[in-house]
């Protein structure tokens, strides 16, 4: 599950970030299969963006797609006899979630064409992985609770690291350049927090910006014992997507 932080002490840019390149299945993510609350309804105002309702979060026109991710934390092991299965994030952990996900993303019509997928370890790793080949890009991502704002890493109070946030006017400057003809943001209430709609009015005018309302953006795992191999096997994944387009207008 993507979740907000409830903290946004000033998202840091992503023009300043080095670029992150961590391997896969260091960090410590939340469960996507926890449930946590997230906003309150916060809509209304006004703009330059335009509100459309019908076939929501589907493509139109559009080959090929890339979606970044933040990767999933194991689930916790099951025990069966004495036998104990667990899943991890390695090399078939990631076969089997993005094998899953792109299904799932397929079912819904959220990407189309040849579909590529890349974890992210940090805000900054969306920037270094942008590319012009692609005219769509999904990204599955932490919504912020009180501000427009998306990240990767949530930072660990613990450890006295921050979160990297990054806010709609700087997110906009890095992802203006590739031309991406739809942007899809499924992430904790990106409607709600103006992210989406704040995106759409800085981005030049041809695009379609989508984000996930309504509160807190899950994906359910459902595993099942491999007792072949000894492990959990990922064998699908579901979410809860409710979404809200935006025509951008430049």
């Amino acid at each position: 599950m993507y979740i907000y932080d409830g903290r946004l002490p000033g998202a840091q840019s992503l023009l300043k970030k080095q670029p992150v390149t961590s391997p896969i299945g260091q960090r410590n993510f939340y469960y996507l299969d926890r449930g946590i609350s997230a906003f309150g309804g916060r809509g209304g105002g006004s703009g330059s963006y335009v509100w459309e309702n019908k076939d929501l979060g589907q493509l139109s026109d559009s080959p090929d797609t890339q979606v970044l991710y933040v990767p999933p934390t194991p689930p916790k092991p099951q025990t069966i006899g004495k036998i104990e299965f667990r899943w991890t994030f390695d090399a078939e952990g990631r076969r089997e979630y993005e094998t899953a996900l792109d299904k799932h993303l397929k079912d819904k019509k959220l990407v189309s064409g040849n579909t590529v997928y890349e974890p992210l370890s940090s805000s900054a790793d969306i920037a270094t992985l942008a590319n012009t080949s692609f005219a769509n890009l999904v990204l599955i991502v932490h919504g912020a609770s009180n501000g427009p704002a998306i990240g990767v890493d949530l930072g660990s109070s613990a450890a006295g690291t921050k979160a990297d946030w990054i806010k709609d006017d700087e997110f906009a400057k890095v992802i203006a350049p590739f031309g991406y003809t739809n942007i899809t943001v499924l992430g904790c209430d990106s409607v709600s927090n103006k992210f989406t709609p704040n995106l759409a009015k800085h981005l030049p005018k041809g695009s379609t910006i989508t984000g996930h309302k309504g509160g807190a953006f899950e994906i359910r795992r459902h595993f099942k014992p491999n007792k072949d191999k000894g492990r959990l096997q990922l064998t699908r994944v579901s979410s809860n997507l409710k979404l809200q387009k935006f025509k951008t207008k430049g």
